[in-house]
């Protein structure tokens, strides 16, 4: 006999039963169902008597009985805390509608008042929903699964119940469930349905009833750890509603003044995360044989002061001796990234990385590999096997690095909440190279949104092979593409029947990626057919975007948006900063956060000074900006 303890989960009849009209009228709305698997042995409740107080129940099988399915034994006074079950009092009865025993049915269990000081409530009767369960023998069509908690933390357990339904959506009685997971490393699961949580991660927990299977996501984390349940990020156990910003200047010019500054602004905006380039690239840095992209740099200058504000450190370069590229780890390489994060750390402050740029116009970029590798287009990198696996060594030596700041490795650093595999991946690209073609002179390109599709699936699923604790996202604009049933539309223009570059469906559904990113600056581009201001074109894309994240249970988060006009960034931030908190709190990153790298002397880095996405406390715009930070975690 098992007296199960709290593995309980409270959730509305119309949940578990949606579609039978019967049982919806027979609980009511508003009233609770309490879920339990009582097949043998007792249970206990607490039970909410309105005017009366709260009680402990014990309610026991009645073996004997084949009208009543329960009998009481004890009703004192509550002492133990627990879920409250609410129900209809009504003169000297209590009747507590939709109490469902997992291989018994739903009942209506009706409590009689007694005045008796040891002994307020006994058992009147129980009835079993008339319309919302079918005999143990009926066929079974679906299996909903659910979970009390499905944010388990490792080492730790949660509780599971399996519930089978005809097609007509009644629940089947008697019926006992096989459970497995989709990935036995991640979660152990026992007979009952008891989970633990093994390793970081998501599994499906699968229950099987009748060769029929139902399944439901469990999420596995580590303190400290941002993942996420569905669409809604958690953090130790918790919702954690991400406002942040992008920080692109902040390793815009290696300053130590300027790392600091930048996370000195991040705290004054009250940001919980920044986007930081991870990428930086060059090519032979002691002579011009191998063309640099982006902006140039000597490996061999030790003067990180800040006194030329258009360095940027240096984390991959082309050795010609070698011939091979060489990861640097002197002061204004690698280390200097060690540091950030360091920072980061100590504020408190998540990091979302980018592994790679698609643009060369700073950092090199992805153009800087086809450079390297001898080819002319910028969709080599995607389809050119060596190119592809430098950007696999890239991303191993960099997710197994140890910081030298901190002691830990980067895929084991919980200061870290995701990784973009590739910023604004496309077939679009910006080249002041002679050994690029410009995307007006590739005549030939056979680059289309399908090649950058199967780049990012192997990837992303080579990003997770060495990473899984954290979550991974590609870094996209959101675009739609003419696949997997996006449809164009003149309004929107041809961001939403592109080719050229990947489809937010596409990214959403792979099982790797576990969030989608959209970018938005609509006032730097005017959109669509023109019929639409930017403003509304943003809300629409907004709005059309967060469909998405119901449709695939998977958060998605407005990555960059910005503006370069003072009155353009303040007419957007409360209508599209609205959408988002209605919407579950859905993230946003604002762009960018400016810094300096003396004092005094801002850090010029990829945009010029005095346009407002370069965002400091005086700027115009920031302190509505800091309020909805702000808002957004209270």
């Amino acid at each position: 006999m098992r007296n199960l303890q709290w593995a309980t989960a409270l959730c509305t009849c119309s949940i578990l039963f949606s579609s039978s009209a019967a049982a919806l009228q027979a609980c009511g709305d508003e009233y609770a169902m309490s879920v339990f698997d009582i097949s043998s042995g007792s249970l206990d409740i607490n039970i909410d008597a309105p005017g009366l107080g709260q009680y402990d129940i014990q309610l026991n099988l009645d073996a004997e009985s084949d009208e009543t399915a329960f009998i009481i034994s004890q009703a004192e006074p509550l002492t133990t805390t627990g879920s409250e079950i609410h129900g209809y009092l009504s003169g000297a009865t209590l009747t507590v509608p939709c109490l469902y025993g997992e291989g018994l049915g739903v009942f209506s269990v009706v409590l009689l008042i007694k005045e008796d000081p040891e002994l307020r409530l006994v058992l009147a009767g129980t009835g079993a929903v008339q319309g919302a369960v079918a005999s143990a023998g009926s066929s079974v069509d679906s299996v909903e699964v659910h979970i009390a908690n499905p944010l388990v933390k490792a080492g730790d357990s949660a509780v599971a119940y399996a519930i089978a339904k005809t097609s007509d959506d009644r629940v089947v009685l008697g019926k006992t469930p096989q459970w497995s997971v989709s990935a036995p490393g991640k979660a152990m699961v026992g007979a009952d349905g008891t989970l633990t949580g093994i390793e970081h991660g998501k599994t499906n927990l699968i229950a099987t009833v009748d060769n029929v299977a139902g399944d439901t996501q469990l999420s596995i984390y580590e303190d400290g750890f941002v993942t996420n349940v569905g669409p809604q990020f958690m953090l130790d156990g918790e919702p954690f509603y991400l406002a942040g910003a992008n920080g692109q200047q902040h390793l815009a010019a290696y300053s130590h003044y300027g790392l600091e500054y930048a996370i000195e602004n991040a705290e004054y905006f009250g940001v919980n995360a920044v986007r930081i380039w991870g990428s930086s690239n060059a090519g032979s840095v002691r002579d011009d044989s191998v063309e640099t992209l982006g902006v140039e740099i000597d490996i061999d200058d030790e003067d990180i002061t800040g006194e030329y504000p258009y360095h940027r450190p240096i984390y991959q370069y082309w050795d010609t001796d070698t011939q091979q590229i060489v990861y640097n780890e002197q002061d204004n390489g690698l280390p200097f990234l060690d540091r950030y994060i360091y920072l980061a750390k100590q504020a408190g402050i998540k990091v979302v990385f980018n592994l790679e740029d698609n643009w060369e116009w700073y950092w090199g970029g992805i153009n800087q590999y086809v450079i390297w590798f001898g080819g002319n287009r910028h969709e080599d990198f995607y389809v050119n096997e060596d190119m592809k696996q430098a950007y696999k060594n890239w991303v191993s030596y960099l997710l197994n690095r140890v910081n030298t700041y901190t002691g830990v490795a980067y895929k084991d650093e919980p200061t870290i909440m995701s990784w973009d595999i590739l910023n604004e991946a496309g077939c679009f690209h910006d080249t002041a190279s002679e050994g690029v073609l410009s995307w007006d002179e590739d005549t030939e390109s056979y680059c289309n949104n399908e090649i950058i599709e199967a780049w990012i699936t192997e990837m992303a699923a080579y990003v997770k092979s060495i990473d899984s604790k954290h979550l991974l996202a590609v870094g996209g604009q959101g675009h739609f593409t003419n696949t997997l049933a996006d449809t164009y539309d003149p309004q929107m223009g041809h961001v939403y029947y592109t080719t050229n570059e990947p489809g937010m469906r596409y990214i959403l559904s792979d099982p790797n990626i576990d969030l989608a990113t959209y970018h938005m600056y609509p006032y730097e581009s005017p959109p669509g057919d023109g019929s639409l201001t930017p403003l509304e074109w943003g809300s629409r894309y907004i709005q059309d975007r967060l469909a998405l994240s119901d449709e695939y249970n998977k958060p998605v988060v407005l990555e960059e948006f910005g503006a370069t006009e003072a009155e353009d960034l303040l007419e957007l931030i409360d209508p599209w900063l609205t959408l988002l908190y209605e919407h579950n709190r859905a993230g946003f990153m604002f762009y960018d956060l400016g810094s300096y790298i003396a004092p005094d002397e801002p850090s010029y880095g990829p945009t010029a000074p005095g346009i407002t996405w370069n965002i400091y406390p005086e700027t115009p715009g920031a302190d509505l900006l800091k309020a909805w930070v702000e808002k957004y975690q209270e």
